[in-house]
């Protein structure tokens, strides 16, 4: 498999220009191709000579030019994604707000704020910090905060269970997984990540919350009347405490969470692929 890449030096240097990024806005709207004379219009550039230089630089990677006209590649679609998006460009404090669930630590109410693009999580009460993770403003747009932390409920499992299986959230391409330590606020020993061998993204999540999408532990959880897919993760003690979680060995990777709810508690075995390979269910 062959592939032409622009190096970040070369894709930086040429979308630093007000008019090639109005050209590639100026294409948003349209599914057809936009003939030349059209496209200069709605850039609004008068020069004839001056558009094409421009319009050129774009062309291969960004843009592409058919017999009917010029459309986006997928690499300019993203770019004006990005740029409408305001993950560029925006930023926006929201909060402090109540969030749905409890603290695992003491039991107290939780509350939410949106600040420097990320979404945490704290107790009202003895003030644990819950989670705090990146978010990007765009998801702030046309919702409360009862939407928004929804649609981040949703945005943050759906894209780790990506990473998880090998695929990269952010660019689709191939993740790797790693171990690593956490920093002092996380209640953790030892948390699995998983880095984009392509994009670099990272992103990391406990043991617990990979295993709590297993049909043997939504199955635990139904039994007592708990939904997964509806429930957040972070009101489900061993996705946001070490506690429950025991890391056997590293490497192999052998680790068992336990899962608790009502009288009964269930544990499952993890091995190197992240599948479970034992489960053990009984009263406590």
């Amino acid at each position: 498999m062959s592939s032409q890449r622009l190096s970040p030096a070369e894709a930086f240097e040429i979308l630093g220009d007000d008019v090639r990024l109005s050209i590639l806005q100026a294409l948003k709207d349209d599914r057809n191709p936009v003939s030349f004379s059209e496209l200069r219009e709605r850039a609004d550039v008068d020069d004839s000579g001056r558009f094409n230089y421009h319009l050129d630089r774009l062309r291969g990677h960004f843009i592409r030019r058919t017999d009917d006209g010029y459309e986006l590649r997928y690499h300019g679609k993203r770019v004006v994604e990005t740029v409408l998006s305001g993950t560029l460009t925006d930023t926006a404090t929201v909060g402090p707000f109540s969030v749905e669930g409890s603290c695992y630590a003491c039991g107290g109410a939780l509350e939410g704020v949106y600040d420097d693009e990320r979404v945490t999580i704290r107790c009202t009460d003895c003030e644990e910090r819950i989670l705090s993770i990146d978010y990007p403003p765009s998801a702030l747009q046309n919702r409360d905060t009862e939407e928004l932390m929804e649609a981040y409920r949703r945005w943050a499992t759906t894209g780790m269970m990506l990473a998880a299986n090998g695929v990269c959230p952010s660019c689709g391409g191939k993740t790797e997984r790693y171990l690593f330590e956490p920093d002092n606020h996380l209640p953790f020993e030892v948390l699995v990540g998983f880095e984009c061998i392509v994009c670099t993204n990272r992103s990391g999540t406990s043991f617990a919350s990979l295993a709590l999408r297993k049909s043997a532990v939504e199955s635990f959880y139904a039994d007592h009347g708990v939904d997964v897919e509806t429930r957040p993760y972070w009101d489900i003690e061993p996705c946001v405490t070490g506690e429950y979680t025991s890391v056997e060995s590293r490497d192999p990777l052998d680790v068992e969470v336990t899962f608790p709810a009502g009288d009964e508690e269930l544990r499952v075995r993890l091995d190197d692929d992240l599948n479970i390979v034992r489960t053990v269910r009984e009263r406590v």
